[in-house]
């Protein structure tokens, strides 16, 4: 979100007069600390990488509702009286790979070789997602936007006696972004730092955007999160323990996102941060492959080594399979022999309320020929397939891939499931 040049910061002059907390420190003490430390954090962030598991909460009005303007739906997300009954109609997950650069957070499949600097959105094609849980909402407060806090008292904060700090950016000093059509946006935000009284700690952000009205179906959206020190290597880290976003839809639907973090380690000299945009024809190897790709145009079947399970799988994930049969090309000549390994990407993992319904979708990357990595890109093959009255088709974003799509109770591809598939040109690396 921007360069990391510092900026002064202060608590707004007029703090009402109040009886100190138990650990006896007065508000500037406490935000200053909370200030060093963040800035200490936010110095080692460039060295480390999470795993950012995410699970979006697709949410409908139960009854039909026209479109609103921005400022209503904002408004009547703040009145528990008019907010309107809400069905959940699906969910789905993802799995990446984040780090920071001075450009802001980066991103990547989970355990892929390289950072892009292509942006999320040339990942994640569908459904909103939030950047800057990981450092750049404290990067973008502490550092870049805000001029002032406000002490606003004491508050109990999951057991813990903090202190909260308010704040109130408008959009043309915003490093706050949002996707409207192919550009991205300023908007304004406001909200709350809570800070551990004892010691300093930043235990909890808030953040609301500024009930922007860009004409791209959103109208607000609400971020909480909480944070706790974890130690990765040698330093202490400031990371968000649990991260909740809000979006609210002015069509009245509304769409919850929960993130968490797992797997945090020092990757320097791990992955290697490329900044260029991948082409989007380009299978999405697990690692750098090693010989040309597969021609396309030939038949192949695959079966699964290991099952999948859309209740705990994510997009992004990797899945493991053999070849039955062996992999030709146009000229009748071996590629792959029967019992090779393909490995590929789960491009989408989603889950329907009612009836239970699931949506996988896969996209073999790489098949294992004579331990080179070979790249393979591929479509599900529907000939011959018994019993389907209708085809599914990858999203665009999604292709090359195939899609399966699961019923009934046991809402998973279990461990030998076999699939038809046909190679297509890999066109790009």
């Amino acid at each position: 979100m921007g360069n990391r040049g510092r900026t002064s910061i202060a608590i707004a002059a007029a703090l009402s007069l109040r009886l100190l907390p138990a650990a006896g420190r007065e508000p500037a003490e406490v935000l200053r600390e909370a200030v060093a430390k963040v800035l200490a954090s936010s110095q080692h962030a460039v060295d480390y990488t999470c795993v950012q598991n995410t699970e979006r909460h697709y949410y409908r009005p139960v009854s039909r509702v026209r479109p609103k303007f921005c400022p209503v739906i904002v408004g009547e997300s703040r009145d528990p009286a008019k907010v309107p009954n809400l069905v959940l109609e699906f969910t789905d997950r993802l799995r990446l790979d984040v780090t920071t650069a001075r450009s802001g957070e980066l991103y990547s499949w989970a355990g892929a070789s390289r950072f892009d600097d292509a942006g999320i959105d040339k990942i994640i094609r569908e459904g909103p997602f939030g950047t800057g849980a990981f450092a750049s909402f404290l990067d973008m407060i502490f550092q870049l936007d805000v001029r002032a806090f406000r002490f606003e008292g004491d508050k109990l904060v999951e057991a813990v006696d903090a202190m909260e700090f308010s704040f109130r950016v408008a959009a043309k000093d915003s490093h706050y972004r949002v996707k409207v059509d192919d550009s991205w946006r300023p908007t304004g935000y406001f909200g709350s730092v809570f800070v551990d009284a004892a010691n300093g700690d930043v235990i909890r952000l808030s953040l609301e955007t500024l009930d922007p009205d860009f004409g791209n179906g959103n109208c607000q959206t609400v971020s909480t999160l909480d944070f706790g020190t974890v130690q990765i290597g040698a330093e202490p880290f400031l990371l968000p323990i649990h991260s909740r976003q809000l979006f609210f839809l002015a069509s009245g639907a509304e769409i919850e996102n929960t993130t968490s973090f797992t797997s945090c380690r020092e990757y320097r000299g791990e992955s290697t941060i490329i900044f260029a945009a991948p082409s989007d024809s380009a299978p999405d190897p697990v690692k750098a492959p090693a010989r040309g790709p597969v021609a396309g145009g030939t038949t192949f079947q695959l079966q699964l080594l290991d099952p999948i399970d859309p209740r705990t799988a994510a997009a992004g994930d990797v899945f493991r399979a053999k070849l039955i049969g062996t992999l030709r090309d146009a000229n009748k000549q071996t590629l792959a022999k029967t019992g090779s390994i393909v490995e590929g990407r789960l491009k989408r993992v989603q889950i329907y309320a009612k009836p239970p319904v699931a949506d996988l979708v896969l996209a073999p990357a790489v098949v294992l020929v004579e331990n080179q990595r070979v790249p393979l890109a591929a479509n599900r093959s529907w000939t011959g397939t018994a019993g389907m009255s209708y085809i599914l088709v990858p999203r665009s974003g999604e292709r090359p891939a195939g899609v399966f799509r699961l019923r009934g109770a046991n809402l998973s591809l279990p461990r030998g499931f076999r699939s038809d598939w046909r190679t297509v040109a890999v066109t790009g690396r």
